[in-house]
């Protein structure tokens, strides 16, 4: 596939980001006075939606960088003996992609649930009503000084992302043992439509990434006017 290492770039760009910034891209881009804001009629990109965009903005390189990862690993040998007993592209991908890459899809999966559950900054900007567990936490605290059920809802979201840490621990182990000296890199043979059709969805995927960044860094530069 032709610039895949400009993808991967744009991909990697949210790492930089904080999770406040997804949030305010889409405030201007699809909130009440946004540039898309007929998208989301009635002020509807604030609340569930909203997070939901914003979180898969904001965690959708780690996700990238634990799939590659496992992806890469591919032992060649497997695919040759499954071309050889006959197994087309679908029931090789059922039969030796997914079970090679399983932790890490698990694996992934888990860093994402950690990264959402205990995020603050998307669900304070774009959450609208509806109420999340961190933001919660910050209202117990700071807005009507009840530390004690503050705590409560600390250790709330704690103990899922500590569950997730060991299980991902747990994985990684069994991933590593997976590993052999023998196992042979595969090597992707170029096929035109395929390619095109790859090409084509990672334009799409890192034109949608662009556009948050641009507007947020747009929005730096935009000077509120002021009514009498």
């Amino acid at each position: 596939m032709p610039a895949k290492p400009l993808f991967r770039g744009l991909a990697l760009i949210p790492l930089l980001a904080p999770s406040l910034l997804p949030g305010i891209a889409l405030v201007y881009l699809f909130g009440n006075q946004g540039l898309l804001k007929a998208w989301f009629p009635d002020g509807g990109i604030y609340g569930f939606w909203g997070i939901v965009i914003a979180e898969v903005f904001f965690t959708f390189p780690h996700a990238l960088m634990i799939l590659v990862t496992a992806l890469s690993v591919a032992d060649a040998r497997l695919y040759e003996a499954a071309t050889a007993l006959g197994a087309g592209r679908v029931r090789r991908f059922l039969t030796v992609t997914l079970p090679a890459a399983r932790y890490g899809l698990i694996s992934s999966a888990l860093v994402v649930f950690t990264l959402v559950i205990v995020d603050f900054g998307a669900p304070k900007v774009i959450g609208g009503q509806y109420n999340v567990l961190a933001v919660e936490a910050y209202k117990q605290v700071i807005g009507q000084q009840n530390f004690p059920k503050g705590a409560v809802i600390g250790v709330l979201l704690l103990l899922p992302a500590v569950l997730s840490f060991v299980i991902d621990r747990a994985l990684q182990k069994r991933q590593r043992a997976l590993l052999t000296a023998r196992a042979q890199p595969l090597v992707i043979r170029p096929k035109a439509w395929v390619d095109a059709l790859s090409t084509l969805t990672c334009t799409v995927i890192g034109g949608a990434l662009l556009a948050i960044l641009a507007t947020a860094v747009a929005a730096a530069f935009i000077r509120c006017g002021r009514t009498s």
